[in-house]
């Protein structure tokens, strides 16, 4: 891992802002959009208009990143935002990169919680008898199971993140 500015910042940034989203369940604007703001400004100062354009792709790339699963449901408007924050300061590659670490982290995450609340073997019964159905009787049945169950998806982002600054590069070949 390069301990430059950016990635110093966004480690600060993330770990802020999982440790709120925990204590307090949100991630406030105040944090993700002064992330935005500085990310872009450190960038345009060292790089000029490739620094602009640099900071500017990461912002846009994280937040597509998020925005299906915001509109599914599955994530909150901060943690687009904060995904927003960290392509402001890593770029779309980097962006990319923490993004992939913190899904498969929130994967394990949201496992884990849906195991503690004991909604795990209903969601796989749904999966495995809509499976069934659409294989067997091309249809498709559901059962509403209990969506009451909200995780912090601010930790997974900043274990994510700290981890693609560490093993980034030497996992993705891009």
């Amino acid at each position: 891992m390069i301990l430059n500015v950016p990635n110093i910042a966004v480690i600060i940034l993330v770990l802020i802002a999982a440790i709120i989203d925990i204590r307090f369940r949100r991630i406030p604007n105040y944090l993700t959009l002064s992330g935005w703001g500085i990310g872009l400004m450190y960038h345009v100062v060292t790089g000029g208009l490739d620094g602009l354009m640099f900071s500017s792709a990461g912002i846009v790339l994280g937040i597509c990143l998020l925005l299906f699963f915001y509109l599914l449901g599955g994530v909150g408007a901060a943690d687009v935002k904060l995904m927003g924050a960290i392509g402001a300061f890593l770029g779309w590659k980097g962006v990319f990169h923490a993004f992939l670490f913190s899904a498969v982290i929130g994967g394990l995450y949201s496992v884990a919680a849906m195991a503690e609340a004991g909604v795990l073997r209903k969601i796989l019964k749904n999966i495995l008898e809509t499976f069934k159905g659409f294989i067997l009787a091309n249809s498709i049945s559901y059962e509403p199971v209990n969506r009451n169950l909200k995780i912090c998806y601010g930790l997974p982002i900043a274990l994510g993140t700290i981890l693609s600054l560490w093993l980034g590069d030497r996992v993705f070949q891009f």
